[in-house]
């Protein structure tokens, strides 16, 4: 058990198309939403759909478990999972510092991970990727023919 999380959620991402209209559902309705108090953690734009991603958001402030928060009929689950055998692949926010990137890589490979994390190239040159040839050309405007 990872030390130190006093609560946590388990689940697929929610998908959005209008952020303003997902948050209102949040605030205006916080008891009918999945995943009550980590709502806003598993929000992600609808563009991102495809990656059929889960997350695991976890608290460890001292006070998140304050009497009436969490039901005594509330769902629990306790597993033993082995990140190792787990984890499929970590991929890094586009923005990060390259120290950061070399820490996560550095850390995992030092915790036996087979997968080499990597930094998204999400942000980056779409050319560069994709190896496809930028070509400009000059377009003379012709002047406009006299009537």
């Amino acid at each position: 058990m990872l030390t130190g999380i006093k609560l946590a959620a388990l689940g697929p991402v929610i998908y959005y198309g209008d952020l303003k209209i997902a948050l209102d559902q949040i605030f205006l309705n916080p008891r009918q939403v999945e995943y009550e108090r980590f709502t806003e953690g598993f929000l992600k734009r609808k563009a991102f759909e495809h990656e059929a991603e889960v997350r695991l958001v976890t608290a460890d402030e001292p006070n998140c478990l304050v009497q009436g928060f969490l039901p005594d009929d509330a769902p629990r689950c306790y597993f033993d999972l082995d990140p190792l055998e787990f984890i499929e692949r970590i991929t890094i926010d586009p923005r990060a510092d390259e120290r950061y990137v070399e820490v996560v890589q550095k850390y995992c490979k030092r915790a036996a991970f087979a997968i080499q994390p990597v930094k998204s190239s999400l942000y980056g040159d779409p050319y560069a990727h994709t190896h496809l040839v930028r070509k400009y050309v000059t377009i003379n405007k012709a002047k406009p023919s006299e009537s």
